[in-house]
């Protein structure tokens, strides 16, 4: 039960990527382009997601994070033995904790790209004011998909960089 608890609490450290590549896909007109999920089974989710959920594992396997975790599973044998009560309330407020963090951090790594739709909307809707006959969706589609790429090209060492100080600073937790 322990083992179900680290590692429910781990699957919801990661998800955060998750959330930035739903949020990323979703401003940068991506958001029709949807593949299955390889970390979950029968799901399917936006490409970038799944792009920054595969990068974001392999990160943590290049940099040696997942020892945390591991020192986490040591440290579950030496805190709670096999006839201990297993602390409900704590691994609860645990998840929330964590869901809530990493809903935080989701949307943090997709910031630059909340701006960059709000900017580009209100900037295709004041065209379309002006110009009314001109078919403003048709002609902004591929510059919203081309310039959403740039900035992900640009931002993705940055972006990556915060989600693995993120991990770093849960995994540190769990592994007391």
């Amino acid at each position: 039960a322990v083992g179900l608890i680290l590692g429910g609490i781990t699957r919801l450290i990661v998800m955060a990527t998750e959330v930035a590549g739903a949020i990323i896909a979703f401003q940068s007109g991506l958001s029709f382009a949807q593949a299955a999920d390889p970390s979950q089974a029968g799901v399917q989710g936006a490409v970038i997601g799944n792009f920054l959920s595969m990068l974001g594992i392999t990160l943590i396997f290049a940099t040696n994070l997942h020892h945390l975790a591991l020192s986490a599973i040591v440290d579950s044998y030496r805190m709670i033995g096999p006839t201990d009560q297993l602390m409900v309330g704590d691994a609860v407020q645990m998840v929330i904790k964590t869901i809530a963090e990493g809903f935080v951090v989701g949307v943090q790594m997709a910031a630059p790209f909340v701006v960059f739709g709000l900017v580009f909307n209100v900037g295709l809707g004041i065209l379309s004011r002006l110009m009314p006959a001109l078919q403003v969706y048709f002609l902004s589609m591929p510059g919203n998909i081309g310039v959403g790429l740039l900035l992900f090209a640009f931002l993705l060492a940055t972006m990556m960089g915060w989600y693995l100080t993120h991990v770093q600073s849960h995994l540190a937790v769990l592994g007391g």
